[in-house]
């Protein structure tokens, strides 16, 4: 009904690839969304712990500007940002703080640089915990909510991470007898799973992740879609059922998915009533499938078999595993290290306490053929 009464927009664009504003007009509004806004309005701490191209940064986006419309202080913190595996301790912890003044526009009567050195005998992470309390939390009277995106990069630092880790729990543990700290709240993102993050925090620490609020990032359904329709307008008889054929190859992937909504807006062809089904896969065979290496514009294909081959030591155990869930259709999920680094991969995907393959673009490309070249 929603996507039937949907109306044309001259301006419409899909979006591939890339951050999606959180008024563009086909950002497609998830269950995730409304989990999110609501944990965190809640006061959770909150992970978004999912593969590339799931959304994550989107979702990002659009509930920081939901929550600072309804007067919360916000920053986005991208990680990945804050200098490579050469940085030394001081200088991450640094840019750290100065991202949050600069995020919080606290440069007002606050000189950073002697302020740092006025705190030069504390540990950095000791100096970013006096910061919080005694700028942050001093200077901004709003509930607080810190996005730290790519959260993935700290596995790469050349010093330990576990100290952001445990600062990151210590700021829930301190609402009981510190109440400035219940105006404070925390979202890690990235490309990595809550077992390996465990893994870098101290014990008493590690109940970190069991008491957080997991924000699992599920691909699109029907019913969430209509956002997606009026592209399709001038496109298609019947858009609704365009976007069932779409959905039915793509499994709901959001970047497939805006990908394959836009082949289709950019095709020469008209869909008709009935020819959805057929004229869909057409263009799936030839814009996704076909030379799939080199119509790969913005990288997304190469991103999940670079993962899959170089992302890590066990890519023969994660082949095994793909190659035993593709001949079977699915897998009882056992949640071991490699079935959660192929799900990281985006090319799995966990429904019930099944292990299936994402979708049926991905059985095309990575076949069994495919498989048998690079085992």
């Amino acid at each position: 009904e929603i996507i039937m009464n949907a109306i044309e927009n001259p301006t419409y664009e899909y979006q591939v690839g890339g951050s999606l504003r959180g008024d563009a007009p086909s950002y497609v509004v998830r269950k995730a969304d409304l989990e999110l806004e609501m944990a965190l309005k809640n006061g959770e701490f909150c992970y978004v712990l999912n593969p590339r191209q799931s959304g994550k940064s989107s979702l990002k986006i659009r509930t920081k500007n939901k929550l600072e419309a309804e007067g919360f202080a916000c920053a986005a913190i991208d990680l990945s940002g804050m200098g490579g595996s050469g940085i030394t301790i001081d200088a991450w912890y640094a840019g750290l703080v100065y991202e949050l003044e600069s995020n919080f526009q606290l440069e007002e009567n606050f000189n950073l640089d002697a302020w740092w050195f006025q705190y030069s005998l504390l540990s950095p992470v000791e100096r970013l915990r006096v910061f919080i309390e005694e700028v942050l939390l001093a200077r901004v009277g709003e509930n607080i909510v810190i996005f730290f995106d790519e959260i993935d990069s700290i596995l790469g630092l050349n010093f330990p991470p576990d100290d952001f880790l445990n600062w990151v729990s210590d700021c829930y543990k301190k609402r009981s007898y510190k109440p400035e700290y219940q105006r404070l709240n925390l979202v890690l993102l990235g490309v990595t799973t809550p077992q390996a993050l465990i893994s870098l925090i101290n014990n008493s620490n590690q109940k970190l992740f069991n008491w957080g609020r997991p924000i699992e990032l599920s691909g699109f359904q029907l019913n969430e879609v209509p956002s997606l329709a009026p592209g399709l307008i001038n496109k298609a008889s019947n858009p609704e059922a365009v976007l069932k054929s779409v959905l039915s190859w793509t499994g709901g992937q959001p970047f497939l998915t805006q990908k394959l909504c836009q082949i289709i807006a950019r095709s020469p062809v008209f869909l008709t009533d009935g020819s959805e089904t057929m004229e869909v896969q057409k263009l799936v065979r030839e814009c996704l499938v076909n030379n799939w290496e080199l119509q790969d514009e913005p990288e997304h294909l190469k991103t999940i078999r670079n993962r899959l081959l170089f992302g890590n030591n066990s890519s023969s155990k994660l082949l095994k595993i793909y190659k035993s869930i593709l001949q079977k259709g699915d897998k009882l999920a056992k949640n071991s290290p490699a079935e959660l680094e192929l799900r990281l991969s985006g090319i799995v995907k966990k429904t019930g306490d099944r292990l299936q393959v994402y979708n049926s673009i991905y059985k095309l490309i990575f076949n069994l053929d495919w498989l048998d070249s690079v085992l």
